[in-house]
């Protein structure tokens, strides 16, 4: 592997301080080498020097674990440095970009943002200062043993370029297999976080059990796939440890055979034999920190090709002269052109248009003409690159002078006071305050004000879109020119009345662009530019009436949805059943690796045994069976860890894929999560962020100290037998390593480690959202606070990390320290022993260190690994692919059924009033039922006691005559298709056969049947690939019309009996509203069909309705 060196001031500064920490930690090796060797020499002898025992070893003991806590605590820093200066550049320009990257979803982005950069820290603390260790140590090391014996000098100068060669080979011969299935791990990893954001599409489908089946089967091959990649990994780590025991037991055949012949002193033989492997060490440790750090340079990798790709151009700066300015606020278009890959014809074709300002226009034309991508080019956001082909000239639309009404919006703070106070560009919490009260009472929204943004439906987020547009243009100076596409979609009457007195009402204060199939708002406008077309979708206006505020807003309760209180801790054994420790991959790494700690404690010993016996010089044959024991050691130490990092991984993989199921099906059944599911809340921070991190450290706080523990029994049993005086020395060292030094660890941390987790989960949740709203924060110059904030986030991160670190570091000292006391102690009570009893003993004490370093990081991580378990486990459901198949429930009906409710009351968890209540309903198979009401009425309410996703606390409910609770949610029978349905980043064909199970997948034909009733038919015969046409993430590549059509196919080639429809002519010109309404009542004859609509064209469809909310009572059934 290339080394990626820093390149910034403070990553070079911590480059060459850890330079300087290498060779102080020679030195201390060197001391503490002489002073071992020298006491075992003399106990060999006629009794060693005590002083010069005493002074090297101490000294070689302070300095060593001086120098372990310093590389800790540089390495976490220059960690801290490079990804805060990395998360700045990649965040500024996906910023730049819109939010997206080509080939990579917001989920991915944030991903990469987050845990992905995260993944440096292995770099950074790991194979840096390998690398750095790797050029300092084995040269100093090398000068002292050529100083003492120039033989075992010549052998490592000849012996430790192999490792490097091997080093190069294997990597050679795996090159292309690794980055084979890295790339296929990515695009796992992707499959899973599409699974993640599309779940309330799949629960509308009645496809997310089904797609249980998929996400097991993405985690698993997401599991053998990275075993793959790992077993390459380990594989290069064994040959590499094999190659370093070889190399090391080469050194103590030369010196044991001429120690063995009197040809040099047993001191200069220990100091060799205790220095060469340590020649070798840090090579070794750069194979194993080779993989460790393999997902933070891929990440590294992703980082660099998103920086380095050429960006893509604004329209504005294809012009002459001064980009985009215009004072007075007049906008002009010339020659505006857009082409999509793949699309024979441009989107747009020589669009021209000058408005005057303080004007109102709208651009006028069919679904699908290319209205929103005006506005997008405008605003600069849709730009001449790689996904489109965009040439003309503008002025006027200088981004700092524009405010956006996207056709989509995404909010990105918890309340909605708070978001309209973001885009006010005021700085004051009380003038942002104000800013959202007047600009929320101007469109009759007032009591949306302290809402939580998460609960919201689509009319709502569309009126605080619509409000903090009203704010910046109020409180931004030199803000002149709106773009508003479709600013009354999902709106009742009342409410798109408020909307469009508050836009005439700009009218000369700043000119405004809009567009709107509504005609209503169509009507406010001075001109109308026809895009595609004439203009033939606006019907007559009737005579525009003066918006009304309405004597009487319905209240929205949201505490239903509001911030719960933080579960408490759960139990330390469900944290240690979700681990499952009783599998066999988990036992039998747990043998391997108690095994492979055993034998390096064993190799150490024997070989000092083995020297110590070899400078009495008995003849060669009484040491073969030793000799042939330190090979069997040294081989055996790397077979077993190459076992155990095989089998650890298998094991903790096949329980985090257990998680994140029961996780799954755990989201699928929490009645307090319907609204932000129906409402478009993803499941990414807990579906990927939490469970990975928790599949990161549960191993850690588990499987160290066992080994350590098992490891510290054997070397006081050994100890006991051996030297029984030095017994309690050996049992209070692993009293320090086992306890004390861990229990420094976590005084030094002060839940560090668990505020970095805690911290690290709110900066992917919060950088997801950046990300999402990147279009909308960009568009109006608003992403500065929250990149503010973001940073802000990230530096208290990296703040409790490098915490975190130094309290590592500082146990891991002490662990260091604790190991060479006690070999030295050993030392002064091994004088009545023999020499080859006493060097096995006080070798075995430096062995130990390693084992131990372990425990400190496992018992530091134990606060992070309950705050996760805290977090996951009360959302656990059945681990089943299957859940649904309850004994207990009934078939799907064979016929469909009435739908009959009585009485239905419902009230969420924690709210103040009943959402529902009194609701009676009678539906026969092929009735269409149009819901209307206010928001906050109860519509979405009442779509999750349909689907069975809300369990009413009053009334009854049948399907068929028999109780809807008999049914699981799949045998209803029943399909939904959301307002803001997630289109995943796949082609036409994947996400229609999203429609069914794979036995049942939909035929082509049907598939074309479907794109044709929906009044996509066109669309697709003009397409190149036809429906084998990628859409893009999030269907970015198709209009909004598109896209809620596409959503309705989908919906149309399910085999339900029960449709339920959420605004399906959203986003569609009156016309094709029409002929989507006229298709429907064709491909869904015989079906029960439910419509929740604003739009009264839409509720003329149908043959009864149910107006929730209404003023006489809670409902009314027409």
């Amino acid at each position: 592997m290339k080394p990626v060196l820093p390149v910034s001031a403070t990553s070079r500064r911590a480059l060459y301080l850890l330079g300087l920490i290498a060779a102080v930690k020679a030195l201390a090796l060197v001391l503490l080498a002489s002073g071992v060797a020298a006491g075992i020499a003399g106990l060999a002898a006629d009794g060693p020097d005590w002083g010069y025992v005493a002074a090297t070893g101490i000294t070689g003991a302070l300095l060593r674990s001086l120098a372990i806590w310093a590389q800790d605590t540089v390495a976490q820093r220059a960690a801290a440095g490079v990804k805060d200066e990395l998360r700045g550049q990649l965040t500024g320009r996906v910023l730049a970009d819109g939010g997206s990257v080509p080939g990579m979803g917001s989920g991915a982005l944030s991903v990469l943002l987050t845990r992905g950069l995260d993944g440096l820290d292995n770099y950074y603390a790991k194979y840096l200062p390998a690398l750095v260790t790797c050029a300092v140590l084995p040269l100093l090391i090398g000068v002292r043993i050529l100083a003492a014996d120039w033989v075992s000098a010549v052998v490592i100068v000849l012996t430790v370029p192999l490792v490097p060669v091997f080093m190069v080979l294997i990597g050679l011969h795996t090159g292309d297999k690794t980055a084979k299935a890295i790339d296929a791990l990515n695009r796992l990893s992707d499959n899973m976080l599409e699974l993640a954001k599309g779940l309330p599409v799949l629960v509308g489908l009645g496809r997310a059990r089904a797609q249980t089946r998929a996400l097991r089967d993405v985690a698993d091959r997401y599991r053998t796939t990275t075993l793959q990649t790992l077993r390459v990994a380990f594989m290069s780590s064994l040959a590499l440890e094999l190659i370093a025991t070889i190399s090391v037991a080469v050194v103590a055949v030369f010196i044991g055979v001429r120690l063995v012949h009197g040809d040099m002193s047993l001191e200069v033989g220990l100091l060799a034999l205790i220095l060469a492997p340590e020649c070798y060490q840090p090579l070794r440790d750069l194979g194993t920190a080779h993989h460790s750090s393999e997902d933070g340079l891929e990440a590294l990798k992703r980082t660099n090709s998103v920086l380095e790709a050429p960006a893509a151009r604004p329209l504005a700066e294809t012009g002459t002269g001064e980009p985009g300015r215009q004072e007075d606020g007049s906008v002009a278009v010339r020659g505006l052109t857009v082409h999509y890959p793949g699309r024979p014809e441009a989107v747009l074709q020589d669009l021209s248009f000058v408005l005057p300002a303080g004007s109102i226009a709208a651009l006028t034309g069919p679904s699908g003409c290319g209205k929103t991508t005006v506005l997008e080019v405008l605003a600069g956001l849709r730009r001449d690159g790689d996904e489109a082909q965009v040439s003309g000239e503008a002025r006027g639309v200088d981004r700092d002078r524009i405010a956006w009404i996207p056709q989509h919006p995404v909010l990105v703070e918890d309340t909605v006071a708070a978001e309209i106070g973001l885009y006010s560009g005021l700085s004051d919490p009380g003038a942002q305050r104000a800013a959202a009260e007047q600009a929320l009472a101007d469109i009759n929204s007032l009591h949306l004000l302290d809402a939580h943004t998460a609960d919201l439906s689509p009319g709502e987020q569309r009126r605080v879109a619509v409000a903090r547009a009203l704010a910046r243009i109020y409180n931004v100076p030199g803000v002149r020119v709106l773009l508003a596409d479709e600013p009354t979609a999902h709106l009742d009457e009342s409410s798109a009345a408020a909307v469009r007195t508050a836009l005439a009402r700009l009218r000369s204060r700043c000119t405004v662009l809009l567009v709107a199939h509504d005609r209503r708002t169509a009507a406010i406008a001075d001109t109308v530019i026809a895009v595609g077309g004439s203009g033939r979708d606006l019907d007559p206006v009737p005579p525009q009436e003066e918006y009304v505020p309405a004597e009487q807003v319905l209240p929205v309760d949201f505490a239903g949805s509001a911030p719960q209180e933080a579960p408490g801790h759960q139990p330390l054994w469900k944290n240690l059943l979700v681990l499952r420790p009783w599998s066999p991959q988990f036992l039998k790494a747990l043998a391997y690796g108690t095994g492979a700690t055993v034998f390096a404690v064993a190799l150490s010993a024997l070989s000092g045994w083995l020297i110590v016996r070899a400078a009495e010089q008995p003849p060669i044959l009484y040491l073969l069976t030793a000799i042939v024991g330190v090979r069997f050691f040294g081989i055996g130490r790397a077979v077993l860890r190459y076992r155990e990092r095989l089998h650890l991984h298998d094991a903790v993989f096949r329980a985090t894929n257990s998680i994140r199921i029961r996780l799954w099906n755990g989201l699928l059944n929490r009645p307090e999560g319907w609204r932000r599911l129906a409402r478009g809340g993803g499941a990414l921070e807990r579906l990927v962020g939490d469970v990975d991190e928790l599949r990161d450290i549960a191993p850690r706080v588990v499987f160290a100290p066992l080994t350590a523990f098992v490891t510290s029994i054997a070397a006081c049993v050994a100890t006991g037998l051996l030297i029984p005086e030095a017994l309690w020395i050996q049992v209070g060292l692993c009293l320090v390593g086992l306890i004390a030094a861990p229990a420094v660890a976590l005084w030094a941390d002060s839940a560090a480690r668990a505020r970095t987790v805690t911290l690290q989960s709110k900066a992917m949740a919060s950088m997801a959202k950046l990300l999402t709203a990147a279009r909308d924060l960009e568009a109006n110059s608003s992403s500065t606070p929250v990149v503010t904030r973001q940073r802000l986030l990230d530096a208290a991160t990296a703040d409790a990390a490098r915490r975190s670190a130094w309290a590592q570091g500082l146990a891991n000292a002490l662990t260091a320290l604790a190991c060479a006391g006690s070999a030295l102690w050993i030392l002064t009570v091994a004088q009545n022993v023999p020499a080859t009893v006493a060097a096995v003993i006080v070798l075995m004490q430096l062995a130990l260190l390693e084992c131990f370093a372990a425990v400190n990081g496992s018992i530091q991580q134990f606060t992070a690994w309950q705050v996760l378990g805290d977090k996951v486990l009360p959302d656990l459901g059945s681990d089943s692919v299957d859940p649904g198949a309850d004994p207990g429930a009934q078939a799907r009906p064979p016929r469909p059924g009435a739908i009959e409710l009585s009485g239905i009351r419902y009230r969420y968890p924690g709210g103040s009033r009943d959402v529902l209540s009194g609701v009676d309903l009678h539906l026969e198979p092929g009735d269409w039922l149009a819901v209307t009401g206010p928001s906050g009425s109860g519509k979405s309410t009442l779509l999750g006691v349909l689907l069975g996703f809300l369990e009413p606390q009053a009334g009854t409910f049948s399907i068929g005559g028999q109780p809807a609770s008999s049914f699981s949610r799949e045998n209803r029978g029943m399909a939904w298709c959301p307002q803001e349905a997630h289109l995943f980043d796949s082609t036409l064909r994947g996400n229609l056969l999203l429609a069914r199970d794979r036995s049942k997948a939909p035929s082509e034909a049907e598939m074309l049947a479907a794109l044709d009733a929906v009044g996509l038919g066109s669309l697709t015969a003009e397409l190149e690939d036809g429906i084998n046409t990628r859409i893009g993430n999030g269907g970015h590549l198709l209009s909004g019309g598109q896209r809620q059509r596409l959503a309705v196919a989908r919906a149309l080639l399910t085999e339900a009996d029960v449709v339920l429809l959420d605004e399906p002519t959203a986003h569609l010109d009156p016309p094709a509203g029409r002929q989507l309404m006229a298709d429907l009542s064709v491909g869904l004859a015989g079906k029960t069909v439910v419509v929740v609509t604003h739009n009264p064209a839409d509720a003329a469809w149908c043959s009864r309705r149910l107006e929730l909310g209404a003023a006489e009572s809670s409902l009314a059934l027409r």
